[in-house]
Formats: C-alpha cells, sequence, structure tokens
C-alpha cells in the first residue's frame, strides 16, 4: 500500500485501503503466500457474487492481484496467480443499465421548477432550499461542462475566462468563453474534503462555454470575490471560503428530484446528458467528446444515452424530439435559443 501511496491520488488510496480492511484480508488473510493458489483465488471472487457487482469485483481482483505482484520480485511466489483467472462478466440475467441522460423536455421541466414559485408551501420550501444550495445554477453549470461533481466543485473564479478566447470559424475570428479543468475535490477518510490536480493527464483540459452557461457565470461574477475562490464556495468552520462538498450537492439534489419525477437522477446524470448532447446534437468525433469529458478515450457506450427515438437524427426527419422543426441549438438549452459554443456554430 506504500506503493500505491506513492504513485496514486490519495482518493485511490482510500479506496484500495477500504476494499483491504473491509473484503480482501477478512476472507484472504489467514492464508500463507504460497497457500495462494488459482483455486483459493478464484473461490473467494466467486463467493463474491452475490454481495458485489461486477465492476467492484474486477475492483477487488485488481487489489489482490497488486498484493500477489510485490511478492513477485521479493520471490515469495513464483509467479502471480490472479493473473490465470478468468476474466469477471455480468452474470447471465443481470443486464448492465443504460445510461440515462435527460432528453430536452426533461432539462426544461428541472430548470422550470428550480427557478419557479410554488403555491403549496410544502414545494415552495423545497424551492427555497435548492436555490439556497445553488442548485438552478449548479445544474447550468454541469449542462454546459459535462463535468464530474469533483471538477465542478474544484473550479476556481480565475478558471473562467468569460471574455473569451479567439477562435477562426468560416465567419472570421470569434471569442469564445472557456473554463480550465485543472482539479478535483474528493472525501478521504482521515483527511476531510482534499483537493487534487486530476488522476490522469487527460483530466487537465479547457471547456467552450455555452451562452447560458456563460452567462450564469457573470452573473455571479458580478458580486465581488477573489480569483482563488471557487465557482461555488461555501463557508468553513473558521468562517473562511472554502470548497463546497459533494456528497451535500448530491444531499440536495436527492430531497428535490421527486418532485420533477427524476427519481434516479443524480449529478452524473448531468454529465452522460452533456455526452448525448455531444454526440446527438453537434456529432463531434470520439476524440473530441473524449477531450471535452476528460477521458483518455470516449467511452460511448458508457455515457452517450440510448433507447428512446430521435427524430432529429433520423435522416428523413429534420424535426426535434417535442415533434416541431427546430435547429440543433433549442434541442441542446432548454432555456435560451442558442446554447452551442461559438466554435461550433455555423
Amino acid at each position: 500500500m506504500a506503493k500505491i501511496e506513492r504513485n496514486r491520488e490519495d482518493s485511490t488510496h482510500a479506496l484500495y485501503v477500504f476494499h483491504l480492511g473491509g473484503t480482501i484480508l477478512p476472507g484472504l488473510g489467514a492464508l500463507r503466500l504460497r497457500e495462494c493458489t488459482v483455486v483459493y483465488r478464484d473461490a473467494f471472487l466467486e463467493a463474491l457474487q452475490p454481495r458485489y457487482a461486477a465492476n467492484t469485483r474486477r475492483k477487488l481482483r485488481s487489489i489482490v492481484s497488486g498484493v500477489h505482484q510485490v511478492a513477485v520480485p521479493h520471490e515469495a511466489i513464483a509467479s502471480n496467480p490472479v493473473r490465470e483467472l478468468d476474466r469477471i462478466e455480468q452474470p447471465k440475467g443481470q443486464r448492465r443499465s443504460r445510461p440515462r441522460a435527460l432528453i430536452l423536455d426533461e432539462r426544461r421541466g428541472l430548470l422550470a421548477w428550480l427557478d419557479g414559485t410554488s403555491d403549496n408551501p410544502a414545494v415552495l420550501r423545497k424551492q427555497k432550499v435548492a436555490r439556497s444550495a445553488d442548485l438552478p445554477d449548479l445544474v447550468r453549470f454541469f449542462l454546459g461542462t459535462g463535468l464530474r461533481i469533483g471538477e465542478a466543485l474544484a473550479t476556481p473564479r480565475l478558471g473562467v475566462n468569460l471574455d473569451g478566447s479567439p477562435v477562426h470559424g468560416a465567419d472570421g475570428e470569434q471569442r469564445v468563453p472557456a473554463v480550465t479543468i485543472a482539479g478535483n475535490v474528493t472525501w478521504v477518510k482521515g483527511k476531510g474534503l482534499v483537493r487534487h490536480d486530476g488522476k490522469s493527464e487527460a483530466a487537465l483540459r479547457v471547456i467552450p462555454l455555452p451562452e447560458f452557461t456563460a452567462a450564469m457565470l457573470r452573473r455571479r461574477f458580478d458580486h465581488p470575490g477573489d480569483d482563488d475562490w471557487p465557482v461555488f464556495p461555501a463557508a468553513g468552520r473558521d468562517g473562511r471560503v472554502t470548497y463546497r462538498w459533494p456528497a451535500g450537492v448530491r444531499r440536495t439534489l436527492r430531497s428535490v428530484r421527486e418532485e420533477v419525477g427524476l427519481d434516479r437522477m443524480t449529478p452524473h446524470t448531468w454529465r452522460r446528458t452533456y455526452a448525448t448532447i455531444l454526440d446527438d446534437e453537434m456529432s463531434l468525433r470520439d476524440r473530441m467528446e473524449a477531450d471535452l469529458l476528460g477521458h483518455a478515450t470516449f467511452l460511448e457506450d458508457a455515457y452517450v444515452s440510448r433507447g428512446y427515438f430521435r427524430p432529429a437524427k433520423h435522416p428523413r426527419l429534420g424535426i426535434g424530439r417535442c415533434g416541431a422543426a427546430m435547429p440543433p441549438a433549442q434541442r441542446w438549452c432548454p432555456d435560451l435559443a442558442d446554447a452551442r459554443p461559438a466554435f461550433a456554430r455555423g
């Protein structure tokens, strides 16, 4: 684990410690290394199937493999037995869930509810809670950037360029507002909320902003603040400005999502919505989509929503999902006429 602590981010090390102490050592800790045969390892991973999803079991297998790999150079064992195991697959009858994104009507309904004022006192109370937690602005920021929740909450004011960078296109030079992503915040046991620079170089990127997101940020920046403050700050126990907790955003979202009929919506749903927009409305290449999402490679099956009718993509139907002809910009933007970044227009 010392090697993991040196080479990986704190959040990865904490996850490894959690699984090692909670699952792996109780199941395998009584065995000596020479007893760690392929049969024992296969039986251990098979026993985990009722308790853990396939992705979690793959992570546990990776940790077990890493422990054995440390022992091989020290000649404690001749080879790594985990490498001889079969690949972990999804059990028969347990279909992998499709990525879920918000369609146009759902995006409009969500923002209308967040911005509105209900006559029902109980609903009005939830709307006030959502606005006090900056949820309307957070939703617009997520939909316009596709960030992970930790990346959005780690973005400083200095990383936002609302004046725009010059971009040369068919219509001449345009200035495109953009945000630079160079960090992430996550909770680590024993350390609290920790900011790091991202787990890979792909996470460091510049994202052009659609107009509805840029307009929201201009309004927020009308209020004074230091450049190193987060775009969405919080007050610490000592009263100083600090980062907002991702768990707090998720808690607020859970308290209001049933009101808009989106019971399973999470902050990652907004990220998948952004990926689906890039794929459907803008038809970007996979490399460009991966660059904007901060992926080493674009994971289309994991992020692009599928399974609903999209007339705008049909070769003979030039209509939007609401049934009326509309340009691609309106299909993306829930509340403004043209939400695409300037580089994508024309």
